[in-house]
C-alpha cells in the first residue's frame, strides 16, 4: 500500500520501492522453483499466483522509473 500511495503523490522513492518489490518477487519465485525442482510439494495456483505477482511488479516499476525517473535514489 506505502507503494501505491507514494506513486500515486508521484514520489521517487516509491519507485525504488516498487523495484524492491519485484526484484523480492522475483527471488521469491526462484526459490520456489527450486523448492519445486527438488522435489517438493506445490499447487499449480501458486505458481500461477507468483507470475501474476511478478508481472504486476514488474508492470508498476518500469514505467513508474520511466515516469519519475530512477536514475540516483532520493528521498522526494
Amino acid at each position: 500500500m506505502l507503494a501505491g500511495i507514494g506513486l500515486l503523490l508521484w514520489k521517487r522513492w516509491a519507485v525504488w520501492l516498487s523495484a524492491a518489490i519485484a526484484i523480492t518477487t522475483l527471488f521469491l519465485f526462484a526459490a520456489f522453483g527450486w523448492h519445486v525442482a527438488a522435489g517438493g510439494a506445490f499447487e499449480m495456483r501458486t505458481v500461477w499466483a507468483m507470475m501474476l505477482r511478478a508481472g504486476a511488479w514488474i508492470a508498476i516499476a518500469v514505467p513508474a522509473c520511466r515516469a519519475l525517473g530512477c536514475s540516483t535514489p532520493r528521498m522526494g
